[in-house]
């Protein structure tokens, strides 16, 4: 019979297990390049087009993305692509000061990058393995394991996610409510006026965060019809302590 180690909290969740593992933070994604916003409303596709930010880090192995989540931006994760092996480019949004439009003033925002351990961090401290294949399941000795304070569904919570007084809230997951709406100019039967939306974490105060939409796209498109799609489905938010985060 093998022996299996589970730590529960006082809510009996189970915070730990030799059965599944713990990521820790691999270090801080660096900043590559800031795009602000561009073109011109209203005029063809591609129109006006929201900006983002890009972060690169290189690590081998599957990653989970955290960001920061200043007092009155819009933060949130774009896309996480892998251009080449070992090489993790994450496009991040952080806004604020919108335009007229609602196209935000794009700003530099903390990523760091969550990972297995491969190798043990000390030869000294506990160390959890797997029994099947003998590989780290988690290790003690590793610097900012990931450990979430709080959890949050922003389609649940439609009037905001309550988190704990923090030092340094940050977050891992998106919200899930996105919509592309085609709506007819009152001065041409075949020009429509195409917006996409995306959802951001908000956070409003100290300890209460809300989803807010912002327009990614907004162009003219010949078609003849008005059509509408929307999704608005489940979007968990992880929420840890990143004061001590590297």
């Amino acid at each position: 019979m093998s022996i299996r180690l589970r730590i529960n909290n006082g809510s009996q969740e189970l915070v730990v297990s030799s059965e599944g593992r713990l990521p820790y933070c691999i270090g801080k994604a660096a900043l590559h390049s800031i795009v602000q916003p561009a073109g011109r409303v209203p005029s063809a596709e591609p129109g006006r087009v929201a900006g983002y930010s890009i972060y690169r880090i290189l690590h081998t192995g599957p990653i989970l993305v955290a960001f920061d989540m200043p007092i009155g931006r819009h933060v949130g994760i774009n896309r996480v692509t892998s251009p080449n092996p070992g090489v993790w480019e994450i496009e991040a949004y952080c806004g604020g000061n919108p335009d007229e439009y609602g196209f935000d003033t794009q700003y530099p925002v903390d990523i760091w990058i969550f990972g297995f351990s491969k190798s043990r961090a000390s030869p000294l401290g506990l160390v959890l393995h797997d029994e099947n294949d003998g590989s780290i399941s988690a290790d003690f000795t590793q610097d900012s394991p990931l450990f979430p304070r709080a959890f949050g569904d922003g389609f649940a919570a439609k009037n905001g996610i309550s988190i704990p007084e923090m030092r340094r809230p940050v977050g891992i997951g998106m919200p899930g409510y996105a919509a592309i709406l085609n709506t007819r100019e009152r001065w041409s039967i075949y020009t429509m006026l195409h917006i996409e939306i995306f959802s951001y974490w908000h956070r409003v105060s100290e300890t209460l965060i809300k989803v807010g939409n912002k327009t990614a796209i907004r162009c003219m498109l010949d078609m003849e019809e008005d059509s509408k799609s929307i999704f608005d489905g489940p979007g968990p938010l992880f929420i840890i302590e990143g004061a001590n985060l590297p």
